[in-house]
Parts: C-alpha cells; structure tokens; sequence
C-alpha cells in the first residue's frame, strides 16, 4: 500500500501526474517484480512506482520534450546533466538499493539494451509518458517487453495531445481509461 508520506513527497516534485494518477498507478505496481517506467522527467511518477514495486528501470534523456515548452524551459535554464543529476538524488536511497535504475538513453534506442537491464525478464507493467509525439515508437519498442497478463499503460490520453489519443487508438486495441488521462490494457 502506498505511504502517504511517499505520496506527499511525490506531490512536491515538478511534474503532471496528478494525485489520482499517482494513486491509481501505485495500486496497478504494488508488489510487482518489474515496472519499466519510460519517460520519468523529475520523478514524480517513480517516485511512487519505485515504492511500491520490486524494482522500476526508469528510461529518459533528462533532456525534456520539444512538445512541452515548460520541459524545454527547464532544460535551457538547467541543463540537461543537472536534471539527471538532481534526479539521482532525489531518488538515491532508491538507486542505492537497487530497487530503481535510471536508463539515460533515448527511448527508441532503448530496445537492444532493455534485454540487458531487464535479465531475461518480462515487465510486469510498463508506464509510457515520454515524447507525445513518438508515443508509437515507443509502443513499438516496449509493448512486447510486457509479460502475458502484465499491464501497458501511459499518460496524456487527453484532447491536448492529439498525437497520444491518436497512437493509442491505432496501436492499443481495447485499450481503457483511467484516472488523470492514464489509459491502459492487460496484455
């Protein structure tokens, strides 16, 4: 179940998700051996899903999304190495414990190397909220990861971003909606 204090903490990180999302999406990870979330920013998300779950392999640039002028912004200001590093940190116990490692790589490279981090197993659940408008490329390269039963998920199902509606509707068949325009399948 998920401890309030680690919500509370999530809430305070910069990010989208909103409090029924995080909720929703801790009740979905709880106990479950592998979540692969891709598309982390700041770590509001993993924050939640690296406390419930096993072990999270969390997969972004840190280099923020062309179509999200804040990301962009923040990136500028910052820098890309910063916001990784700022990441780190905030989710050192976490790394250190090995319960979440940060993939720093593009996620339409991620495919030949997640065989790698994920030890020959199959995702419990994976979590999409990287590049809106290459949510196909990463259905492409991280839907087959997810076990038979498993959970296929993402966020900003929502008017906003036409190109996510638009990538779910032709490659997630049957797909639901949740709370906080998450929508999901068990595969």
């Amino acid at each position: 179940m998920l401890d309030e204090a680690v919500l509370n903490r999530a809430l305070r990180v910069q990010g989208w998700m909103r409090r029924e999302g995080l909720l929703w999406l801790a009740e979905k990870a709880e106990g479950k051996d592998l979540v692969v979330e891709v598309g982390v920013w700041r770590g509001r998300t993993t924050t939640v899903l690296s406390s419930v779950a096993e072990r999270v392999l969390a997969v972004d640039t840190w280099a923020g999304a062309p179509n999200i002028d804040a990301t962009d912004k923040i990136v500028q200001r910052i820098g890309a190495d910063e916001l990784f590093s700022e990441y780190c940190f905030r989710l050192q116990t976490e790394i250190r414990l090995g319960s979440l490692v940060p993939i720093r790589i593009d996620s339409s490279k991620a495919g030949e190397i997640m065989s790698v981090y994920m030890c020959g197993q199959e995702a419990d659940m994976i979590f999409i909220d990287g590049d809106h408008d290459r949510l196909a490329a990463d259905l492409a390269v991280f839907a087959p990861l997810v076990k038979r039963g498993g959970l296929l998920c993402g966020h900003d199902y929502s008017g906003r971003f036409p190109a996510v509606m638009r990538d779910v509707e032709e490659n997630v068949p049957g797909f639901q909606l949740g709370p906080a325009a998450i929508w999901w399948k068990e595969v």
